[in-house]
């Protein structure tokens, strides 16, 4: 059985995400969301990760390819995008800790 995720550090995974989640990235708010890559890739690079941004295309975000240092078997696949589907000012999670928390919560 995983071992449980003790409080605080429970507390400070959170807390990282809201800094990810408080900054809105409607699609095409480029500006926003190079805002946001910038804090991912700082986070990323505090862990030890290897770091490259690759410039979007056509209008479009950067891309971030994040290598983590650990481990020597096969890696993991991870893909993502920060662009949300609600507009400037409407996401769910914008502004209220009460939202957040309700939606971070486990049940």
């Amino acid at each position: 059985m995983p071992e449980r995720i003790q409080q605080p550090e429970a507390e400070s995974i959170l807390a990282g995400l809201r800094r990810w989640v408080e900054i809105e990235t409607p699609t095409g708010d480029v500006e926003n969301m190079a805002r946001l890559l910038d804090v991912v890739a700082a986070d990323f690079a505090q862990l030890g990760a290897s770091l490259e941004r690759i410039p979007g295309r056509d209008g479009m975000g950067d891309h971030l390819l994040v290598r983590l240092p650990w481990g020597s078997g096969p890696g993991i696949l991870s893909v993502s995008h920060l662009d949300t589907v609600c507009p400037q000012g409407q996401s769910p999670c914008a502004g209220t800790e009460t939202a957040f928390m309700a939606q971070a919560s486990p049940t």
